[in-house]
């Protein structure tokens, strides 16, 4: 892969922020209990679009569509006012391609895997819109108050996957409707990048920053296990499972995920470690038994000393069980 096609894949990774937004505002002592909103069908869109060197043909514009997701929330009202908890927010993008052809220099990177998380729990405040009492409410979160997580996996030689903590350059906005349980955001994101190619000792036949900026539309909707009316719930056994899947085996790390089916109450553990569903963590083979969590991360990624036989994923909803060996 040449460079120029190196830096363009950094720049469509770099250039793909998607925001459950959340803002931490002043809170009041001793809230009531939140009412949990749990939204297990997320879609919606994300627009790229990049300048290129002129060499490079015409700009990036790439709409791609999110593919699911999960939204965690909760509500409670608090001195007079509606305030949010967002908990969990998980995303998924459809895989995608780019390729181009600088002045004889081609290639193309192939994304494999696109996805983000809230990098920790949120609050926000709500405002109220339409009739009174109609738990319908707009917001407004400033940029600096929040982080997204993302992580991508594609077919570069480098480390993977890659991945880093961005926030948007502008304030995110959205809706809630609490009778639907819906979700709306709505984020802008602007990006540059160092583009260079047909470089020899230093000099480099092109050599420029171009600019680009991306839009992310996230609708989140209650689906069966989530209706907003316990009646219309399904009542099914439940069907634990869990997962523990390579994402590159030259760098050890692994993708944790767990189907929970119709439970809300989750939790998977390597050794006594809380992982994420989703989250990709690195695992270091040792002699010794047992799991650690080690100092240092790489890349943003946990990393864990492993004994034998100690690198299993254990997900449990409290009254089933399901694991997987991490191999």
């Amino acid at each position: 892969m040449n460079r120029t096609l190196t830096l363009l894949a950094a720049a469509v990774s770099s250039a793909i922020v998607l925001s459950g937004a959340t803002t931490t505002l002043a809170q009041s002592t001793a809230p009531p209990p939140p009412e949990p909103i749990f939204i297990g069908s997320v879609a919606g869109t994300v627009g790229i679009h990049h300048t290129l060197p002129a060499r490079c043909g015409a700009p990036l514009d790439l709409p791609l569509q999110i593919t699911g997701g999960r939204i965690d929330l909760s509500h409670f009202i608090s001195d007079g006012f509606d305030w949010f908890d967002l908990m969990r927010l998980d995303v998924s993008v459809e895989p995608f391609e780019v390729g181009r052809n600088c002045d004889g220099i081609s290639g193309s990177v192939a994304f494999s895997i696109v996805g983000f998380r809230l990098a920790n729990t949120v609050r926000f405040r709500g405002e109220e819109i339409g009739a009174l009492g109609s738990g319908k409410f707009a917001f407004t979160i400033p940029k600096e108050q929040f982080t997204i997580y993302q992580s991508v996996v594609d077919n570069l030689n480098v480390r993977q996957p890659q991945a880093e903590y961005q926030r948007p350059n502008e304030n995110v906005t959205g809706q809630i409707d609490l009778a639907a349980q819906t979700v709306f955001f709505d984020v802008g994101v602007a990006t540059q990048q160092r583009f260079r190619a047909g470089c020899v000792r230093g000099h480099c036949v092109i050599d420029e920053t171009d600019f680009g900026n991306q839009t992310a539309h996230i609708t989140g909707n209650p689906d069966a296990c989530h209706a907003p009316s316990p009646s219309t719930r399904p009542v099914s056994p439940t069907q634990l499972t869990a997962s523990c899947t390579v994402v590159d085996p030259r760098a050890q790390t692994f993708q944790v995920g767990a189907d929970e089916g119709c439970n809300t109450a989750l939790a998977i553990h390597l050794g006594p470690y809380v992982v994420a569903d989703g989250e990709v963590i690195r695992i270091q083979p040792a002699s010794r038994p047992g799991v650690r969590l080690l100092n240092s991360t790489s890349g943003g990624l946990r990393q864990f000393q492993v004994g034998p036989g100690a690198g299993i994923v254990v997900a449990t909803d409290g009254t089933n069980t399901a694991r997987a060996v991490c191999q």
